[in-house]
């Protein structure tokens, strides 16, 4: 027999053997019979005429004994279960992976953005909020928060806690498609390295903030749990500079302004303790550089609020810290106290003892001065025809 007979014949037979095994052994099972065959390895012979539940061969070839060129990992049928296990795995992954990125530190976040300007002046703020209200840490100056009804970035003070959503997680400032500033926020606080940019991506400013305060600012506190603070002194590379803020023992604001290099700048304010009510306003110079400029006081006020002292406008009441229950509480304008020097009118059936307060004429010493007329209010009718004016 030639070599052709026995290649022909020996397919014949593996054709008549396959038919007989399992669907598994069939697709993993006959490559490695046929490789035995031809290296002239030791085989199990598989008979077509028996069945497969007694063929020692084809058990051999279902449980993948003979499967020399290792095509086969398991002789189980394959039931598409390994893809959906691996699908559903890739799906839990992808949510795990969408929900890390929408919470910071624990808490749940919500993505937002705002957005005013045209052309290359449009500016973008992309940020993040709380899904739930959290109040800020009461000692915090600057809380800032999302108002969704001006559709703004602010930090004055929280009114309404349903409508006020807190700013927590990365904050980026675009303008024109490039990045002027980044940082982070944690409940309302500045937190982390925050970075100022030019156009020209040059960094202009880089500040390190921890929840809210400077990172290297020197904290004091009343208790010894550290629970009521009482100083934060701010500190850059070493140096105090920043803002400082002294609080009272309840929690109130009681100063705040800022260092620079060590020396107050610009303007510091004192409070009461109570509903953040200013007492006093003093003016530094503007820079630690600036040489001759003398601290003063600008304004001060009382406790309930009324102005006590004021530079710029003149006024000077530290003297009668008690207002008389009828003086007005309206601010004091130019054309008030360049009248002050003057006297009032006296009343109706008095006497006037210089004639310069009276009629301002000689003959009117020693008589009775008219009452003045009652000026009319703004609301007065006399400029409707025909209306007659108050006093006819």
């Amino acid at each position: 027999m030639n070599r052709t007979s026995l290649v022909f014949a020996t397919l014949l037979t593996c054709s008549f053997a396959s038919a007989s095994l399992p669907a598994q052994a069939q697709k993993k099972g006959l490559f490695g019979w046929l490789a035995r065959q031809f290296t002239n390895a030791p085989s199990i012979g598989v008979d077509a005429n028996q069945n497969d539940s007694t063929s020692t061969g084809a058990e051999a070839l279902a449980a993948g004994e003979i499967d020399t060129l290792k095509l086969s990992s398991d002789a189980l049928p394959y039931l598409g279960l390994e893809a959906d296990k691996r699908k559903k795995k890739e799906k839990e992954s992808k949510k795990k992976i969408k929900e890390k990125k929408t919470i910071f530190y624990g808490l749940k976040t919500r993505k937002n953005f705002t957005k005013s300007g045209n052309g290359d002046r449009q500016t973008i703020e992309l940020f993040y909020t709380l899904r739930e209200y959290q109040a800020p840490n009461s000692y915090l100056r600057h809380a800032y928060w999302y108002d969704p009804q001006n559709r703004k970035i602010t930090d004055a003070a929280i009114k309404d806690k349903e409508t006020a959503q807190i700013l927590h997680g990365p904050y980026q400032k675009i303008v024109g498609g490039k990045v002027m500033e980044q940082g982070f926020y944690y409940l309302g606080g500045k937190h982390g390295r925050w970075e100022k940019y030019k156009s020209d991506n040059t960094l202009v400013d880089k500040t390190k903030f921890l929840r809210g305060f400077p990172k290297e600012a020197e904290i004091s506190y009343y208790d010894a749990q550290k629970t009521k603070i009482k100083e934060v002194l701010p500190k850059e590379y070493g140096q105090v500079r920043g803002e400082y803020f002294r609080y009272y023992e309840g929690g109130q604001l009681a100063c705040e302004g800022r260092f620079d290099n060590g020396v107050k700048v610009g303007r510091w304010m004192d409070y009461y303790p109570f509903r953040r009510q200013r007492k006093k306003e003093t003016l530094y110079g503007k820079s630690a550089a600036e040489v001759g400029f003398e601290p003063h006081v600008v304004r001060e006020w009382d406790e309930k609020g009324k102005v006590l002292f004021d530079k710029e406008r003149g006024i000077d009441n530290l003297a009668n810290r008690e207002p008389a229950p009828e003086e007005s509480e309206a601010p004091v304008t130019k054309k008030t106290t360049a009248n002050q020097g003057r006297e009032d009118h006296p009343p109706a059936g008095k006497k006037a003892d210089n004639p310069a307060e009276g009629t301002g004429s000689p003959a009117a010493v020693g008589k009775e001065t008219p009452a003045p007329p009652t000026p009319a209010k703004k609301f007065d009718n006399r400029t409707r025809p025909g209306a007659r004016r108050r006093g006819q």
